[in-house]
């Protein structure tokens, strides 16, 4: 599943996106569930909160219920599952020259994007990541880079460094996707 920050709620799909096409590349023989579907999943178990509170635990304590952790996991239906939390932020910035009296208006985008991959009976992620951009209109610089763009540049750079290996690959004897 994919969460976001206050105010990053349409970065969401995008990233969503940007998720199943890289996951759908680099592990064409593993069964992947679409967020849609996991969210479906975890709905109609009830496992929602479970997962809210998975998180909210992991975040402030660092470690995490492992009872949770194979609740979220079950009614996913899988044994392992990859969390994505997106903060996306588009500002305004007044920018006053250094030894001028000059002001202007600047545009100012970032993207800060976390992954755990969880998997059962572990009370922490398998695997954590985080990846950041920052883009911003100025002297020499005129426009911002596309947003969907610059989301999937980010979730890219992120999971390369994500430790899965397809099995039919690696069982052909060529090198492992994704690290």
């Amino acid at each position: 599943p994919v969460t976001t920050e206050l105010g990053s709620g349409d970065a969401a799909p995008v990233v969503e996106e940007a998720v199943l096409a890289y996951l759908s590349g680099a592990l064409p023989s593993v069964a992947l569930v679409e967020p849609r579907g996991a969210r479906d999943r975890l709905g109609q178990a009830g496992a929602g909160a479970t997962l809210a509170q998975l998180l909210r635990d992991y975040e402030q304590s660092g470690v995490a219920d492992v009872a949770r952790v194979d609740s979220v996991a079950a009614a996913l239906g899988a044994e392992r599952f990859l969390q994505l939390r997106v903060g996306f932020a588009e500002t305004e910035v007044l920018r006053e020259e250094l030894f001028s009296e000059d002001v202007s208006n600047e545009d100012r985008r970032e993207v800060v994007m976390v992954a755990r991959l969880w998997e059962r009976g572990e009370s922490a992620p398998a695997w954590e990541g985080t990846a950041r951009a920052h883009a911003e209109t100025g002297a020499f610089t005129t426009d911002l880079p596309v947003r969907d763009v610059m989301l999937q540049r980010v979730v890219e750079r992120l999971l390369a460094r994500l430790p899965l290996v397809d099995p039919d690959v690696t069982s052909s004897g060529s090198p492992p996707a994704g690290g």
